[in-house]
Order: structure tokens, then C-alpha cells, then sequence
């Protein structure tokens, strides 16, 4: 690697970060804070190009806004990037994304990143990734798999009738495989699954949905929501989801709102959303956080 990331990013010496590092951080467990007493299963949903802008939408995104009050619902959550591949690798392992290059191009770094599947992995959990693109592009696999994931399911594990859009298989197609696979789990076993969405990603080409006839953008991210609603009212319907926990976040700022401003807080402003049967209470939280907050929370 030409560019020395150690130096690169430094800005004041280590003792004054440490102290305002310091000040951001909660040193001692609050009276507030939520404690879960087995383990739970864990689904983590990462929705394409979804962004705050849109909760503040009447009928585009419905589902959303409906979880939003049945969970715990974070109003000052950001993105780390404006990229999917940075996303992934803050949201799995918890890394601050670099603005001119991305750790998972790097598989000798990206591997031996800690990760939520990885200490999941080792306390007992079947761990799989779902993806209906090609899970190579950008070096995927090797980051999945080298960081704790056992097993992913991506566009080869569907048929050539399932690969509807020009990034691959539709997200309908990919929550009905993975709804699947819960309800035939029968081991026993805590499992940890994740899925990356696509169908909200240009070129928008999702299938027979028309709800939002002048403009293609808005109904992807519309059909993204209609799909991501009826597996989550799929999940309610089964047995493990009185221990489950669901966190939904976006990867990043997508095709909506138009020309984002890179300077501009709202560019990087996404909800995040904890529920499942695990949460029994629905709440809203304030307090700042990001992607890189998720491993350590769950």
C-alpha cells in the first residue's frame, strides 16, 4: 500500500483524542440501558440508498415510518460514507470509512477486521449473508467470509427467472430466501443473518410495481419498502420472534434527495431502527450515533 493510513488521518496527538474521545463515550452502563438476557437471533438489514429525507415522506416509504414506532428509533444517526462498500465494513466491524479509499479493497486488512459475525461465530451462532448481486464485486466474499460469516447466499443460489435487474436478483426474491431459511432452521442454534438490499439502487428496475407512477426512483425505494415490510410481518408470524432482534439501517444517501451536498449534514443523516420481540418497549433516541456504533450495540 503506497499512501501510510497510519499518518494520514492524524490531526492532533493522542493524548488530546483520547480526552475527547473520552467525553463521547459512556464509560459505566446507564439506569436506561436495554439488557437482554438470553441470546437472541440477529437480522441485520442493510437497506440501499435510503436516507433520513425519505421518513419525512408521506406514502413512499410506509413500512419504515410504521417500525420506526414500534421499536427503538434513532433521529441523529449518520452514515460513514457515501459508498456501499465503505458502509458494510463500518456497519459489520465497526471501522470509520476513509474518504479516498476503501478497506475492502485491501482482503489482507479487511479479513482480520473484528465483526459482529465473527464474536457471534464464536459464541455459538450460524451466520450467513444475503446478497442478490454478485458477491464478488468490490471483494465482498473475502471480507464475509474471512470476518466471521460461515455461509452467503447471493445471485448464483437463484434461478436465471429470479434475476430480474441489472444488479440481480430483486429484493422480494432475496427476504422470501431468507424467510426460508429461518423456517427451516432447525438446529437449535442462535443465527445471525444479514442482507444487503439492492433493488433502490439505479437503474430502479424493480419488478411489476407501479405505485409511484412519475418517478422511477421514488417507487424503488417505495417497492424496497413494501418488500422489507411483509418479511418483517413474515418474521412476526413465526415462533423465534419473541427472542429476535432486528436492526435496519441504510448503507447510505442514495439517489434521493438530488445532487447531495458532500459538506451538508443532512448528506449523511439515515434512520436506524432496533426491534423485534426482544424490544419491549417502543421508544425514540436522540442521542448522536453512526455506523461504526452498531457491532458494539448489538
Amino acid at each position: 500500500i503506497s499512501e501510510e493510513i497510519g499518518t494520514k488521518y492524524r490531526f492532533m496527538n493522542d493524548n488530546e483524542a483520547s480526552e475527547l474521545f473520552q467525553g463521547m463515550t459512556y464509560t459505566h452502563l446507564r439506569k436506561d440501558t436495554l439488557q437482554l438476557a438470553s441470546k437472541p437471533h440477529v437480522i441485520l438489514i442493510v437497506l440501499e440508498s435510503f436516507s433520513d429525507s425519505l421518513m419525512h415522506m408521506n406514502g413512499i416509504i410506509p413500512n419504515m415510518q410504521r417500525l420506526s414506532n414500534e421499536g427503538l428509533y434513532f433521529t441523529n444517526f449518520y452514515a460513514n460514507s457515501f459508498r456501499t462498500d465503505r458502509a458494510l465494513v463500518s456497519i459489520h466491524s465497526g471501522l470509520p470509512a476513509q474518504p479516498t479509499m476503501s478497506v475492502m479493497d485491501m482482503p489482507r486488512k479487511s479479513t482480520s477486521l473484528p465483526s459482529i459475525a465473527g464474536v457471534l461465530a464464536k459464541n455459538g451462532y450460524q451466520t450467513t449473508f444475503y446478497y442478490g448481486g454478485d458477491i464478488n464485486y468490490s471483494n465482498m466474499r473475502s471480507y464475509f467470509m474471512g470476518t466471521g460469516f460461515q455461509q452467503i447466499v447471493s445471485d448464483a443460489d437463484f434461478s436465471a427467472k429470479q434475476r430480474t435487474g441489472k444488479w440481480g436478483v430483486a429484493d422480494g426474491a432475496v427476504y422470501d430466501r431468507m424467510l426460508s431459511d429461518i423456517k427451516a432452521d432447525m438446529s437449535g442454534k442462535p443465527f445471525f443473518r444479514s442482507i444487503m438490499t439492492e433493488s433502490s439502487h439505479e437503474p430502479f428496475d424493480v419488478p411489476d410495481y407501479q405505485k409511484i407512477k412519475n418517478s422511477p426512483v421514488l417507487n424503488a425505494f417505495s417497492y424496497a419498502d413494501d418488500c422489507l415490510g411483509r418479511f418483517i410481518d413474515g418474521v412476526k408470524a413465526l415462533p423465534c420472534w419473541k427472542n429476535t432482534l432486528i436492526a435496519i439501517v441504510p448503507d447510505h444517501l442514495g439517489a434521493y434527495p438530488d445532487n447531495p451536498d458532500n459538506y451538508q449534514l443532512w448528506r449523511y443523516k439515515t434512520p436506524f431502527i432496533l426491534l423485534g420481540g426482544v424490544i419491549e418497549k417502543a421508544a425514540t433516541c436522540h442521542v448522536i450515533g453512526s455506523q461504526i456504533d452498531i457491532p458494539a450495540t448489538i
